[in-house]
């Protein structure tokens, strides 16, 4: 049995992986001796197999955290964790890639970012407390 990968219908991006006697039509083949899984996360460019980029993660900056560098059409999802609430959506857009935010009371909060292909999503979770701690997640 051969190590296969699952490619989406424009045939580019990797959607699942899994061994077979013979490759499924829309499937490439992984080369001997490497693990399927580990291309999971990733796409064709140029005729080769690339990681996908990342979306940023939250970084502390003076008076709150900046996602750096989102993509335009990424959404950004908070929710209060302490709470338990979903608190806002925001939409990239075009001159606002470098976004800015800051959360009005300590607690423990989460940050997605669900960005347009070809990169792949980010999670962290961030402590507000006397001093902002991030952890990815």
């Amino acid at each position: 049995m051969a190590a296969f990968l699952e490619m989406d219908e424009t045939g580019v991006y990797v959607v699942g992986h899994g061994w077979a006697r013979t490759t499924p039509k829309g499937a490439i083949d992984v080369p001997p001796g490497l693990k399927a899984a580990a291309f999971a996360s990733a796409y064709i460019v140029d005729g080769k197999l690339q990681p996908r980029p990342m979306a940023p993660s939250p970084v502390a900056a003076e008076g709150g955290y900046i996602l750096k560098g989102c993509p335009v059409g990424s959404q950004v999802i908070f929710a209060d964790l302490t709470g338990g609430a979903e608190m806002a959506v925001v939409q990239i857009v075009e001159g606002e890639e470098d976004f800015s935010f800051s959360f009005p009371d300590e607690g423990r909060y989460r940050v997605e970012v669900e960005p347009p292909l070809p990169f792949m999503p980010s999670k962290a979770i961030i402590e507000v407390e006397n001093a902002p701690a991030i952890t990815k997640s």
